[in-house]
């Protein structure tokens, strides 16, 4: 399975930290204190700058030996136990195991990543252990492991000779085999990876600071950069690209009703209608099977501004599906851009109303949050407890329990607002009334005390009141300036 992080900024100060969410560590076995290695390189592709990261806490010398083995397994007490000492008594190491028992009592779903590295010392072929496993080797493999019996018993442990070993597809591609070598002198040496099992870096928090090194190899000299993520957690590791300052960037969310030929149509809008390059996508069945979302980051620097003005719009009203019964899209979320300057109205119909799932506060976002507010404002906030459907579509906004979420969260923050401003004039006046009462009572109690005196601590308290307002009146004005600049 692959996830994708969206579109990220990191403004640069002393060093460079990259936060790694929590659902993209977990899967790959990035706990906090662990080192993992990097690799990276820097190529030419469509006019942009392509610069890559990856992270895995697979060694790099023994990529082109890891292999996935996948079996299915009748569950019983032992199963476990049976393979992996199969796998010792081979010289075969595992680094990684997960096991799954999909039908309680029934079958039992194994997966272990292995390195096959002694295990190929020992066989008597004809090739070096820098070249490819030839595929004879791994069949061979298969079949011992389709024979194995449970101790004592003639029962089989793999189930219907269920059992498959495949290559880390992505790992394997940019290993130093002999094979890789060859194909990379006849291609442009500078798409290749720069690996070491020197390069290091620790997770500490959750987060990677990037050695200076690598940030110069990787040519982050600017003062902020914007990036993605994708981890792949059957093959373990994590890529981060980083996106050339000139490429103009979008991640999007469509929600659509669940039917064959949705993405296909979304696909031809971007693709075919646009022009548009699909960096990345997924899709995301929601719970009770009706709906699903596609996530999309898309490349629209050919034509950004009619990406906002246009394509989002298409992308909308969409229709797929049968032709005497065609669905619509139901709603299409702006996430978030690295373009600086998108039209308000885009942000108003499109924009992503909350964080995003590593709770982060995405630009799109922030813009989203100012701008119902200003409409809530023009509307009232009163008309909109009424009537929050009719503000909805006057504005065209979102028809979903995100906005009205938004909606709620500003009327909150609106509402304690307001009721520490009151809370402010009530003790405010307080401290300007009470000195008051007490020279009124004074005069009353203290037939001794001049007038003159106490015209004077009356003149005392009005003056210090008045200094004090005029202190906050410029400081409502500047902020005011401020907000409006």
């Amino acid at each position: 399975m692959k996830f994708i992080s969206g579109i990220k900024r990191v403004n640069i100060e002393k060093s460079v930290t990259i936060d790694i969410p929590i659902y993209h560590r977990t899967t790959i076995s990035f706990f906090n204190g662990s080192e993992v290695y990097f690799h990276y390189r820097i190529f030419e592709s469509n006019n942009f700058s392509v610069r890559e990261l990856i992270l895995t806490p697979l060694k790099p010398e023994i990529w082109h030996h890891l292999r996935k083995i996948s079996l299915k397994a009748i569950d019983r007490p032992g199963v476990i136990n049976a393979i992996t000492t199969k796998l010792r008594d081979l010289k075969i190491n595992v680094n990684i195991v997960e096991a799954l028992t999909t039908e309680l009592g029934a079958i039992h779903t194994i997966t272990l990543i292995v390195d096959l590295s002694i295990y190929l010392e020992n066989q008597k072929r004809s090739f070096t252990l820098n070249e490819a496993i030839p595929p004879e080797i791994i069949s061979d493999l298969e079949l011992l492991l389709k024979d194995l019996k449970y101790a004592n018993s003639d029962e089989n442990v793999i189930y219907n000779e269920q059992i498959f070993i495949n290559e880390l597809t992505f790992l394997e591609s940019i290993s130093n085999t002999l094979t890789n070598k060859k194909k990379s002198a006849q291609n442009d040496v500078s798409f290749n990876f720069h690996l070491s099992h020197e390069h290091k870096v620790k997770i500490q928090d959750g987060k990677i600071v990037l050695p200076e090194m690598l940030t110069r190899s990787l040519n982050l000299n600017c003062d902020s950069f914007f990036y993605t993520m994708f981890s792949d957690t059957e093959e373990r590791y994590i890529k981060i690209l980083f996106f050339d300052p000139n490429q103009t960037v979008a991640f999007i969310d469509i929600l659509h009703e669940d039917i064959y030929g949705a993405i296909s149509r979304f696909t031809e809008i971007i693709h075919t209608t646009y022009k548009y390059n699909i960096l990345a996508s997924y899709s995301h069945q929601q719970m009770h099977k009706t709906r699903a979302q596609w996530y999309a980051l898309i490349d629209i620097s050919n034509r950004k501004q009619e990406f906002f003005s246009h394509t989002l719009d298409d992308l909308r009203s969409a229709e797929y599906g049968e032709s005497n019964d065609k669905k619509r899209v139901e709603e299409v979320f702006l996430i978030e851009t690295n373009m600086e300057s998108v039209p308000e109205i885009a942000i108003q119909r499109f924009g992503q109303n909350k964080a995003t799932r590593d709770a982060e506060i995405t630009s799109v976002y922030q813009r989203k949050k100012i701008v119902v507010e200003k409409l809530l404002k023009e509307y009232t906030i009163k008309a909109y407890l009424k009537k929050p459907d009719t503000f909805v579509e006057r504005y065209g906004l979102h028809k979903t329990r995100s906005l009205k979420r938004l909606a709620s969260r500003i009327i909150k923050e609106y509402s304690k607002s307001r009721k520490k401003k009151i809370n402010f004039l009530l003790r405010w006046t307080a401290a300007f009334a009470i000195p008051l009462i007490i020279i009124l009572l004074l005069e009353v109690k203290y037939k001794f005390l001049t007038e003159s005196l106490i015209h004077h601590l009356r003149d005392t308290v009005i003056i210090a009141f008045l200094i004090i307002l005029s202190v906050l009146i410029e400081k409502y004005i500047k902020r005011y300036m401020e907000n409006n600049n």
